[in-house]
């Protein structure tokens, strides 16, 4: 079991703040370490993947398209909860490498599909043995009962939000291949 440290000043007088207003102390702390726990883990996987020439967003957007073959920048940003501004960023990197092409339909130029190249799966590929490695690493601190209790827990936040995810995931890409136009620049 992992040891817990005492409170410090700043999160005693936390604490206190809290109550006086009110706030369940074991929901603050839960959400609060929550939160810290995935800023640990989003810096950990972008510092492995930066050699590589990759942010943490990027790989992950690869990663999906790997899975999915072709999506569209907004459910790319539904999937992954992250900004439309975070995916443009991100695709505008993987575009100046070589590693993703946008196509923009010639029915409406609003539609933009993004697909990954070959040099985006070789990247992928590169990328997976430091990302599984860094994973491994990361979650080396907790027990094997703790990761299965740190898996139902995010399962359970997943599930809060299954409408919107599955909405996202389902949401078949709008760009068809009867309307695909030129490459895009910027989504």
């Amino acid at each position: 079991m992992i040891e817990v440290p005492e409170l410090t000043t700043t999160e005693r007088r936390a604490a206190q703040w809290l109550e006086a207003h009110g706030a369940s102390l074991v929901d603050f702390w839960a959400s609060y370490n929550a939160i810290s726990a995935g800023q640990i883990l989003y810096s950990g996987f972008g510092e492995a993947l930066r050699p590589l020439g990759l942010s943490y967003e990027s790989w992950r957007i690869l990663w999906v398209l790997a899975l999915v073959r072709r999506s569209e920048p907004r459910l790319l940003a539904q999937t992954l909860w992250l900004s439309r501004p975070a995916v443009t960023s991100a695709l505008n990197r993987l575009e100046e490498g070589g590693h993703i092409v946008r196509t923009r339909a010639t029915n409406d130029r609003r539609l933009v599909s993004v697909e990954m190249t070959e040099a985006g799966a070789e990247l992928l590929e590169r990328g997976a043995t430091v990302y599984i490695s860094t994973l491994s690493t990361l979650m080396d601190a907790l027990d094997d009962e703790e990761k299965q209790l740190l898996a139902r827990i995010g399962r359970k936040f997943w599930t809060l939000n299954f409408d919107r995810t599955r909405k996202s995931a389902g949401t078949p890409v709008r760009v068809g291949a009867a309307v695909i136009g030129t490459a895009v620049a910027s989504a």
